[in-house]
């Protein structure tokens, strides 16, 4: 049984790993280079776990936290510590994923270059923008979000025939 658990926690942090990944790609930050890309991965990883784990205590009751307290002190197994949290939080996968929904808002905000007194471009945000820390904690139901539309198509050029009508 550990085994089992030691496997799905790998494939949880490995599926947290791609996803790091992808909004390291997708933001694009002119900072982040083959030299530094290992510690942002890192730094990323941590804060999103950090994120997770403290949305999650928020939504547990005083008495249930108080119940987790005692319970990690025993030293659970992954499979138990997540079994504890699937019977207290029953729609814990969508609070996972609006968890890594508001993360990747918030990180991918544009990186705006702004220049400095020796006339170098950096981010207004400096090296790295973490995710930006709400206070309120947020739940998104990814049912009830609309796609966005399609994109207008793309202008097509007159053919031969019509330029000289």
């Amino acid at each position: 049984m550990q085994n089992n658990s030691n496997d799905k926690a790998a494939m949880d942090q490995a599926a947290l790993l791609s996803y790091v990944d992808d909004l390291i790609r997708d933001r694009k930050d002119p900072h982040v280079n083959d030299q530094n890309k290992n510690l942002v991965r890192e730094e990323l990883l941590k804060q999103i776990n950090e994120d997770i784990n403290l949305h999650l205590l928020n939504l547990l009751s005083k008495k249930d936290q108080i119940a987790l307290d005692e319970f990690l002190d025993k030293n659970p197994t992954d499979d138990e510590l997540n079994k504890f949290f699937m019977d207290k939080i029953p729609n814990l996968d969508v609070e996972i994923a609006a968890v890594l929904l508001n993360f990747r808002t918030a990180y991918l905000l544009p990186v705006t270059p702004s220049a400095d007194s020796t006339g170098s471009l950096q981010a207004s945000s400096g090296q790295v923008q973490s995710a930006q820390k709400v206070e309120e904690p947020v739940s998104i139901n990814p049912v009830d979000m609309a796609p966005p539309p399609p994109p207008p198509p793309a202008p097509v050029p007159p053919s031969p025939e019509e330029k000289f009508n």
